[in-house]
């Protein structure tokens, strides 16, 4: 019987991060941000917020989400890629970039209710208490999570900015006898930048990395999932955010497809939760045990593309 989360805090490492680790980081997620940036423009912008349904084939939509698989596998990442290229890949931390992003790209669109600065109070989290409200929100049934290290803090000019190692692990449907344990050891990238009009859009990205002084979490009947996953938020209207995202995972060793895309999706929707918990009431003002959390939301399947 492998052991039992939560991992002894004195059991997670103490990171020190050199300045050259730290520039490749921010250098990188800088690039994915960039991207990302660049791809909602021409949705939002050149195609008037209409979906290339050439490129993108519809999946899942919940409320006023929709998400997408591209048709092309691996073009996104292509084009990603050489927005990469003077990126340093060669730093270890960052040997899993590859294999984070081949799997097919998903883009999620649609709007939530909120503003941009709920939704961004509601990502940027720099205590324990905050990131395991958040996790689970998100996730909903998570055996542990913990901030690993935190290179870039929030400031008063700069409240949403945030660069830090982080981890969390989603628990087992089936208690880890059927199915694994999924953990995500990631860096995260938060803040504010202006699209090409001027429009002021938050983001949150995330991108798998791999930390030496990690412990392995096979013993504890959980499998290393790999994620690049990259969001931004405008306001819509007063208070109406748009969501949208690219991103990629690696589910690994789960063989029946099916539950495979399903919990991808969840992943990947489960961010746009943080909406509810923002419009909901500052997370500061949250108290975990307090809360009595959503249960997943179904996902209604396009068979129709």
């Amino acid at each position: 019987m492998g052991r039992r989360f939560p991992i002894p805090r004195e059991d997670l490492p103490k990171l020190d991060v050199s300045q050259q680790e730290h520039d490749d980081g921010k250098q990188i997620m800088s690039a994915l941000l960039e991207h990302t940036v660049r791809e909602f423009e021409e949705i939002a912008y050149d195609r008037k917020g209409h979906v290339d349904t050439r490129r993108w084939k519809a999946q899942y939509s919940h409320e006023d989400l929709n998400m997408y698989r591209e048709r092309d596998v691996g073009a996104t990442s292509s084009k990603l890629a050489r927005s990469l290229q003077h990126c340093n890949l060669q730093n270890p931390t960052f040997a899993s970039m590859a294999a984070a992003l081949s799997p097919p790209t998903m883009m999620l669109t649609g709007w939530g209710p909120g503003r941009v600065e709920d939704a961004m109070s509601a990502v940027v989290t720099e205590s324990q208490q905050d990131l395991s409200l958040v996790v689970t929100y998100m996730h909903q049934d998570v055996a542990d999570c913990a901030i690993v290290h935190t290179m870039e803090h929030p400031t008063d000019a700069a409240p949403y900015h945030y660069l830090g190692y982080k981890y969390f692990v989603k628990k087992s449907p089936t208690n880890a006898v059927v199915v694994k344990h999924r953990d995500s050891l990631y860096l995260e990238f938060c803040g504010m930048t202006k699209s090409r009009t001027g429009e002021t859009l938050g983001f949150h990205l995330m991108q798998s990395v791999e930390l030496s002084k990690f412990p392995d979490l096979s013993g504890h009947n959980s499998i290393r999932a790999l994620q690049s996953s990259r969001y931004l938020y405008r306001q819509k209207s007063d208070r109406i955010v748009e969501v949208f995202m690219l991103g990629n995972m690696d589910i690994s060793g789960m063989i029946v497809k099916p539950i495979a895309n399903m919990f991808s999706a969840g992943a990947q929707f489960g961010v746009t939760r943080l909406l509810d918990l923002a419009e909901t009431s500052p997370i500061h003002n949250i108290l975990l045990p307090q809360r009595r959390l959503p249960t997943l939301p179904l996902y209604q399947a396009r068979l129709d593309q």
